[in-house]
């Protein structure tokens, strides 16, 4: 309408109106493009607080993970739970972080690639520090720690950090690239604002009625960062530390809550550091450095600063650790600011302090409890290895099939009584779920047959038939642990005799299943005795249950047999099933796989068993027995007796310094423990300083603490044998001890050295660590045995002390624990100067690490 008017003027009122129109439109193109370029500062400051999130939750993602680390570490110095309890609860919380990252980045195809492999990092950072943990728990913090000096952990650790760098920078670019834009945005905003007004006056008021607009969305942007600045100190005022940042000037730049709690005051912006820690009174005396001023050290050395100090407050000491870390501008690469942090940790000194004051509490329990399982297990151990021995020796004897049957028995039952021996001193192992399966070669019919022997002069004794029923195409040879299987079915058979009166009970052997690598074997256990209720037999497995407590008393026994008997299934993968109907019968029914063995297993079993003590000649050799328990003494000599091997027994220790005083000929020394007058230790102690006498000497003990052997080693021993022992075992000593048959190295073509299980441990399933761990200690292992060799025939004692140290550890990473066992021997000899030890030790080397190497190379765990 305006328009129209404005023509009406005529031609003078022309340029007017075209200029009008003119700049009309342009007022109309500027506020359009005023508009637009708005939006796009809204757009890209929206971007920045978008850029803004995704740093902030990088930053607490690498602190939550050197969480996690802290706090592993933490358990595996002081066992602590609350370092658990902090390990449970911020996993999930960096989980957490990543799924909100993931739809933070996720218009992001590189960002979003590079965030999926570092999550695939910390996964296995988690684990492993899980594995670490889980070492820590069940195998103690030497193992612990021998996985954190694998440095995988910071390996992972690294890479994580750089993955993060890396996401971090490109977020920092990303972050630079939209201020700019938002700032030149910003500025096209003003430009056309200023010029539609001074172009325009009478669109002043619309013009306000849209600035107004516009300033509320930016009073909206303002609010959103000023909001995002608060959410930013709330969390910095809710941390458990005191937190403090400085600029490059050492001025305060923020406090948070908890520090102004520690100073017990506020403070201006801008205060100095030097007048802000002067108000701690820093006792000097308890930090390692002497530093007041942590800030400035931090700024003049550009790294970070820790240090350990005690604070006087006016009630108490408190234990503060102060961390100073210097943060660089990305651009520049200038220090920007030092970020400070104090924690107290006055709780956690009491709480080691208690803790140690409970384990010297523990410590000493310990002590006395092993003492007396010690003792009682030489007890029993005692007549047991008479038993055993004994049985050894009569089975070599001329005999008939029904005696050798007795015999065969009689070993079951000794080797037996044995293992439950064994789990019965170390019961708290069993509690923990951490009792460990053999794995060797075993006749399933032999050892069932030998239990019928065992138990059939019980079941005539009753009057009841007891059979045994197996299947044709049974295995003749199978791998698994036949002790334990003993165990089960000993339980069971002898519960199936105790509670039949009349009828039978019958033994019955199926396979359920067979493949070249398994077998599934079905084995039931039927008697027509009284058995047990409906009710009840949901109940029958638990620890001291019985079916009523008037069978406890007609019929003896704890209730534990069948809750071990379950144990025993399941720990082998097993399952196990009951039926019965009272006063019909009962019958057990177990189903337990097994390993098939090969045929050069079954020929190397077969050649083995065949093989006689008798068959080895040790002529030329002798010994010294020190041993003063009669039963004992008169089995190593008959047994040794047989070998053509020259004996002499001290029934005390100070009859075996007499004899050596005078003879020093002897070529090893058999030695138990537990001696009257002087014992063991004491007695091996002499001959090494006193008599200076390096012959080998062989502990032969039934102490089987956890540790003994290695304080054999320590007493100065050469070795360790448990009684009762096999005699096979005692020849392959007396053979390496001595140089029969090229020590016993060339035994070892055919024995498994390495402990993959532990391989596997610590892998986790990551073959291509554990290939990095093997490819790490092959490379070493040949050069420095070389070495090794070449400072023995130097007599260069201390360089063969120290690389023997450094070469037990690799060779107990993967597992080799028989060449580890060398080296900590070596190491031992050669503190002792014990040069002829160390010498033949030595000799040795070379050809075990080829053997060790070559089953190394051909494992699963190397690719």
């Amino acid at each position: 309408m305006w328009l129209k008017r404005a023509f009406n003027y005529g031609t003078n009122n022309t340029k007017i109106i075209v200029g009008l129109t003119v700049g009309l439109i342009l007022v109309v193109v500027l506020v359009g493009f005023s508009i637009y370029s708005n939006s796009m500062l809204v757009s890209a400051n929206e971007r920045v607080l978008h850029t803004q999130d995704v740093i902030l939750r990088l930053e607490t993602l690498i602190g939550d993970i050197q969480e996690i680390e802290s706090s592993n570490r933490g358990y595996v110095i002081t066992g602590i739970q609350s370092f658990e309890n902090v390990l449970d609860e911020t996993k999930p919380k960096i989980q957490d972080q990543l799924d909100e990252l993931k739809k933070l980045i996720s218009d992001n195809a590189a960002q979003t690639s590079e965030l999926l492999r570092v999550e695939k990092i910390i996964n296995q950072k988690i684990q492993f520090s899980d594995s670490v943990l889980t070492a820590s728990q069940e195998f103690g913090n030497e193992r612990a720690a021998e996985l954190i000096r694998t440095e995988r952990g910071s390996l992972l650790m690294n890479q994580i950090k750089n993955g993060i760098a890396f996401l971090q920078n490109n977020e920092r670019e990303l972050l630079k690239t939209r201020f700019d834009l938002a700032s030149e945005n910003a500025k096209k905003v003003y430009i056309y604002q200023f010029l539609s007004i001074g172009l325009i006056f009478f669109f002043v008021i619309a013009s306000a009625v849209w600035l107004f607009k516009e300033i509320k969305e930016k009073s909206n942007i303002i609010l959103r960062v000023e909001a995002s600045e608060k959410y930013l100190n709330n969390i910095l005022d809710n941390v458990t530390s005191a937190i403090l940042v400085f600029n490059h000037q050492e001025k305060l730049a923020f406090i948070n809550a908890e520090a102004q709690k520690l100073f017990k005051r506020s403070f201006n912006f801008g205060t100095p550091a030097d007048d802000v820690f002067a108000l701690l009174n820093l006792d000097l005396s308890s930090s390692h450095r002497k530093v007041k001023n942590p800030v400035s050290v931090c700024i003049n050395e550009k790294e970070q600063f820790s240090d350990h100090y005690i604070i006087k407050t006016d009630s108490k000491e408190l234990h503060i650790n102060i961390k100073s870390t210097p943060i660089f501008d990305v651009e520049s690469e200038q220090l920007d600011i030092v970020l400070v942090s104090i924690n107290d940790v006055s709780t956690l000194i009491e709480a080691n302090i208690e803790l140690k004051s409970a384990m010297n509490v523990k410590d000493e329990g310990i002590k006395a409890k092993e003492s007396f399982m010690a003792n009682m297990s030489h007890e029993i151990r005692t007549p047991l290895n008479a038993i055993i021995g004994f049985s050894d020796l009569l089975e070599n004897t001329q005999l008939n099939e029904e005696q050798r049957d007795f015999i065969r028995a009689i070993h079951t039952s000794g080797e037996n009584l044995l293992h439950i021996i064994n789990d019965i001193l170390d019961l708290s192992k069993m509690d923990a779920g951490m009792m460990k399966l053999e794995s060797t070669m075993f006749s399933p019919e032999q050892l069932l047959r030998s239990l019928i022997v065992m138990f059939k002069p019980k079941a005539n004794q009753k009057g009841i038939v007891l059979d045994v029923d197996f299947e044709d195409d049974l295995p003749e040879y199978l791998l698994g642990d036949p002790n334990r299987l003993t165990q089960i079915l000993i339980n069971l058979i002898n519960n199936a005799i105790k509670f039949t009166d009349a009828g039978k009970v019958t033994l019955i052997i199926k396979l359920l299943s067979e493949t070249q690598v398994e077998t599934t074997l079905e084995i039931m256990v039927r008697d027509t005795g009284i058995g047990i209720p409906a009710h009840k037999l949901n109940a029958i497995f638990n620890r001291f249950e019985q079916v009523d407590d008037s069978h406890s008393r007609e019929y003896g026994g704890t209730g534990l047999g069948l809750s071990i008997v379950k144990n025993l299934v399941e720990l082998q993968s097993g399952s196990i099933s009951v039926d019965s109907k009272e006063y019909m019968g009962t019958t057990f029914t177990i189903s337990l796989p097994y390993k098939m063995p090969n045929e050069k297993q079954i020929n190397d079993y077969k050649s083995l068993t065949a093989i006689s003590v008798s068959d080895n000649d040790l002529s030329g050799i002798s010994v010294l027995l020190v041993e003063d328990n009669p039963m004992n003494s008169k089995l190593a000599v008959k047994l040794l007796e047989k070998l053509n091997v020259k004996i002499l027994v001290a029934e005390t220790g100070k009859k075996a310094l007499e004899f050596l005083k005078f003879n020093d000929s002897f070529d090893i020394i058999l030695m138990d423990i537990q001696l009257p007058e002087l014992d063991g230790y004491q007695t091996t102690h002499i001959i090494r300083n006193n008599l200076n006498n390096s012959v080998p000497i062989i502990a032969m003990t039934a102490h089987t603490i956890s540790g003994e052997r290695e304080k054999c080693i320590q007493a100065g021993m050469n070795d360790y044998l448990s009684k009762p022992f096999k005699p096979v075992e005692l020849i392959q000593k007396i053979k390496f001890y001595t140089d029969k048959a090229n020590h016993v190295v060339s035994n070892s073509l055919d024995e498994n050295l390495i402990d993959f299980n532990y391989l596997q441990e610590i892998s986790d399933g990551d073959k291509d660590f554990s290939s990095e761990l093997i490819n790490t200690f092959i490379n070493q292992i040949d050069t420095n045995i070389e070495s090794l060799i070449s400072y023995t025939n130097e007599g260069n004692w201390s360089e063969v002390i120290e690389l023997s140290h450094r070469l037990k550890s690799s060779a107990g990473v993967v597992g080799f624990s028989k060449l580890r066992n060398e080296f900590e021997q070596i190491e031992l000899d050669a503190k002792g100067n014990k040069v002829e030890s160390v010498t033949k030790h030595v000799k040795s080397l070379k050809t075990l690490s080829e053997i060790g190497i070559k089953q190394l190379k051909n494992s699963p765990f190397y690719l």
